[in-house]
């Protein structure tokens, strides 16, 4: 009974040093409008503009994510309009540069503030990328969408986040004497260590909030970066519609102020899977 009793005291006080809004995505069968939010299927594009490409090989790269901020709880420092979309490639990173993740060749983020004048479906249609069996996307059945539902939450920061650990520590201090420290949270009694990761889970999809990992955070210790959005692997209606490797998880990143300029042309692209 102490150590769930301790456990609880420890959730409270990571409560109230680390609770952030974030907002959860959902994911339903339905085939969303031109500018709705939606996972996979056909882009906004303006009139006038430009398919994104794969700039080492000019192949066009497919759409993963795309979110219509006027349907989204509003969050500080995120657009209350206009659209977000994250394009990758058909390959077996999935666009993803391991050494450099905010390096947008193979993969592309964009953001339009006015959405007024989108160029025609039929239009779009014909610069669309075609989908076959063989593509190496995240897709179970690539070329299917699907809607995105949004709700808002209070999120406390999660095990996998690399400031957690300091935190944790700082707190355990606080509680137990020098002589019962043990060290990172796993490091405790099952039942203690269980519920604190039971309390920070990071996995499931977000805008906002702190992020999850199946193997571990790829930020150094002395950044400054927030997650933008994450996208962890799921299924719709019982069936899987994506997933990232061996039902991995991906995640994208951003320094504030960029986030509040509405720059995304240095977000962090990341995803692992166990």
């Amino acid at each position: 009974m102490k150590h769930i009793e301790l456990a609880d005291t420890v959730i409270n006080k990571l409560k109230n040093k680390t609770t952030k809004k974030s907002v959860e995505m959902k994911f339903k069968a339905g085939v969303p409008g031109l500018t709705e939010s939606k996972v996979g299927g056909m882009p906004f594009i303006p009139a006038g503009g430009d398919y994104p490409v794969d700039k080492k090989n000019g192949k066009k790269l497919y759409l993963l994510i795309q979110i219509n901020f006027a349907e989204v709880p509003h969050l500080p420092d995120y657009p209350e309009s206009g659209i977000l979309q994250i394009f990758i490639a058909d390959d077996d990173m999935y666009g993803m540069d391991c050494m450099v993740g905010q390096v947008q060749e193979a993969w592309r983020i964009l953001y339009f503030e006015d959405i007024s004048n989108p160029m025609s479906e039929e239009e779009i249609k014909n610069l669309m990328p075609e989908f076959d069996e063989d593509c190496m996307l995240p897709f179970e059945n690539p070329g299917t969408t699907c809607a995105i539902e949004f709700e808002e939450h209070q999120m406390t920061i999660s095990t996998g986040d690399y400031k957690f650990n300091r935190i944790f520590e700082e707190i355990m201090k606080e509680e137990l004497p020098a002589n019962e420290l043990m060290g990172k949270c796993w490091e405790y009694p099952k039942e203690f260590s269980n519920k604190i990761y039971e309390a920070c889970d990071g996995f499931h999809s977000r805008l906002g909030g702190y992020p999850g990992f199946t193997q571990y955070d790829p930020r150094d210790e002395d950044s400054d970066e927030i997650l933008l959005l994450q996208i962890d692997s799921f299924d719709v209606d019982g069936e899987w519609f994506l997933m990232w490797g061996d039902a991995g998880i991906a995640n994208f990143f951003i320094k504030p102020e960029d986030l509040k300029n509405l720059n995304f042309t240095r977000v962090n692209y990341n995803w692992d899977c166990s």
